[in-house]
């Protein structure tokens, strides 16, 4: 048990590094896209938030693989193919049942699910940021609409 705890922990660990490195490189690549956010017609500003929602979806597969592949270097699974199911059914907390884990391993899933928990709670707390940015600077009257 405390092997697996070690395991899952340094899994966890791996995520979050995936996941802070991947928002924090979104988050320099819309900030200037934020500056001229007045610019924006509606359908940039859905195409800026569809592109930063697939970044997002790309990084937690991402981190989802990292748990596949360790399944895989452990044989705890036939094919790559089961592992990354169980993996993703894990992180997603899904959890149909229908593929299981060796006895050895099957506190894997529950942690699996904790770390995705967090990181899908991480991902919709930049969602809803970038969502109230773009109604807030969409309701600040811009300078030139003003006269002096």
């Amino acid at each position: 048990m405390w092997l697996e705890l070690l395991v899952a922990f340094l899994l966890i660990v791996a995520s979050f590094v995936i996941h802070g490195l991947g928002t924090f490189s979104l988050s320099r690549w819309i900030l200037p896209t934020m500056q001229n956010i007045h610019s924006l017609a509606f359908w940039a500003a859905l195409w800026l938030m569809l592109r930063f929602f697939l970044a997002l979806v790309i990084l937690h597969l991402l981190e989802g693989a990292v748990w596949a592949e360790f399944y895989l270097m452990q044989h705890c699974f036939p094919d790559r193919e089961t592992a990354y199911y169980f993996s993703l059914q894990s992180y997603t907390t899904l959890g149909c049942g229908d593929v299981m884990i060796s006895h050895s391993w099957r506190l894997m899933g529950t942690l699996e699910a904790i770390s995705g928990v967090l990181l899908f709670g991480w991902s919709t707390a930049m969602l809803v940021s970038l969502l109230s940015r773009l109604r807030e600077v969409r309701r600040e009257p811009r300078v030139e609409d003003h006269p002096l």
